[in-house]
């Protein structure tokens, strides 16, 4: 399966993509228990909906750790670029099974809900810059982007 390369990019870069999707999540868990759930990067899916198998390639934890991960019929590498315990966790894709993305990067962070802090806001911020003819199609790109990211609202039965 030939693999193309993806264009990492850092969570600064987020903001001026030129696709820019925002997800928030109220979660029923302190944020320490919900980045537990989400620093377990091999089992993503198990609750992100649409994801068939997510592969560890290399260490499981920390800055640099690798996984490989299927959506349907996408095949994608990512690298963790910022792992801050209790706080987020930003990843890039690196490479990918099929063309049409030229950089992706995905920042999860979680904090306190002001309102109580047993609980949760998980706020996914996705910066997406498509490549080829798809750069002409902005809107193509997020309405494909916002199908195939549904699935991470998963998380919220995590803590029910």
């Amino acid at each position: 399966m030939p693999t193309f390369r993806v264009t990492a990019q850092n969570r600064a870069w987020i903001p001026s993509a030129p696709v820019v999707l925002h997800k928030t999540f109220p979660l029923e868990a302190p944020p320490e228990q919900v980045f537990a759930r989400l620093a377990d990067i091999g089992t993503w899916s198990e609750w992100v909906g649409g994801m068939k198998k997510v592969r560890v390639d290399g260490p499981a934890t920390g800055v640099g750790a690798r996984r490989t991960v299927w959506v349907g019929t996408t095949r994608v590498q990512e690298r963790f670029l910022e792992w801050e315990p209790g706080v987020r966790l930003t990843f890039a894709i690196v490479a990918s099974n099929t063309p049409g993305l030229a950089s992706m990067v995905e920042d999860w962070a979680v904090a306190p809900d002001p309102e109580n802090p047993g609980r949760s806001i998980l706020t996914v911020t996705i910066g997406v810059e498509p490549a080829g003819f798809l750069r002409r199609l902005p809107k193509l790109v997020r309405a494909l982007m916002e199908r195939t990211t549904a699935g991470m609202a998963g998380i919220v039965a995590e803590f029910p």
